[in-house]
């Protein structure tokens, strides 16, 4: 099918419940996406903070690949070796005390709600309020890329609260399973001997004060731009949809969210030689919109 076929397909068959956008991603490389004609784009949403690594990071194709070959699921009733290492890497990395592995980021934070309420309710039966912040993403949080792509979420705790679920409190049929597992591994793995972690702070602070030095070019259209590490924001006067469209159109992907803050969200592996063409393309676009 052509790129028109593949739209009116969806168009066709596809609950209606995104606003795409009319063109057809067919591969990735790095930092780069490629469309069904061969043209490039800058990916600066990175699946929506999903492709922590980037496409085609070898060692995640390959880990994904040879479990594929291997086993891609069975159930929690049993043991698997990558699950074990991944929850290992997992609680290493963040210094907590257990882990338990989910489909989706949306999962773990139910799953921490969860765990929170049990331990609370232990204490003081009317302990069942949950605090949240307005406006916030609870939900869709980076732990949504621990596998690179490949669907998962996790959770975890410190030893104060580990006793409070014993089996049956909770589970998973998918959660945790060989194939995401597989791939958690070589993303962590990447995270801690890449050094992405140093990586994201170092080139976000560059991304940060090169989108500051674009609010000191466009005060009237940049009221703030906001973030830390790979997460970054920058708000309008206006709505930025039509800014989105631009860059798409000049080989930039990037979105907009609440209606006028335009998001941020490369792969943790990106240099500052990336920050350089979104800034280049930023520049080419924003006059335009600009009192």
């Amino acid at each position: 099918m052509n790129t028109t076929d593949i739209i009116n397909h969806d168009k066709q068959d596809y609950f209606p419940v995104f606003a795409r956008y009319d063109i057809v991603l067919d591969h990735g490389d790095g930092a780069y996406l490629y469309d069904t004609n061969g043209k490039a784009y800058l990916d600066y949403l990175a699946g929506i903070a999903v492709n922590v690594v980037g496409h085609k990071f070898k060692p995640l194709v390959d880990a994904i690949a040879n479990q594929a070959a291997k086993m891609i699921h069975c159930s929690n009733l049993y043991y698997t070796e990558v699950q074990a290492k991944a929850a290992a890497k997992l609680k290493a990395l963040s210094g907590m005390d257990k882990v338990f592995f989910a489909n989706s980021s949306a999962e773990a934070n139910e799953g921490a709600i969860k765990l929170a309420r049990k331990y609370a309710t232990a204490k003081d039966p009317d302990k069942v309020q949950i605090i949240t912040a307005l406006h916030s993403f609870h939900g869709r949080t980076l732990a949504k890329g621990l596998a690179g792509g490949v669907p998962i979420g996790a959770f975890l705790s410190t030893k104060k609260l580990a006793h409070t679920f014993h089996a049956g409190d909770h589970g998973s049929t998918f959660g945790g399973n060989p194939l995401a597992c597989a791939a958690a591994n070589a993303v962590l793995t990447a995270i801690k001997e890449q050094k992405l972690m140093d990586n994201a702070a170092a080139v976000g602070n560059y991304l940060i004060a090169e989108l500051k030095t674009l609010q000191q070019e466009f005060p009237t259209l940049i009221t703030e731009v906001r973030g830390k590490g790979l997460i970054v924001g920058m708000e309008l006067t206006k709505p930025g949809r039509d800014i989105v469209n631009d860059c798409l159109t000049k080989g930039l992907i990037i979105n907009c969210t609440a209606n006028n803050v335009l998001r941020f969200v490369p792969p943790l592996t990106i240099t500052k030689g990336d920050v350089d063409a979104l800034t280049t393309i930023l520049k080419e676009v924003l006059p335009a919109y600009a009192d």
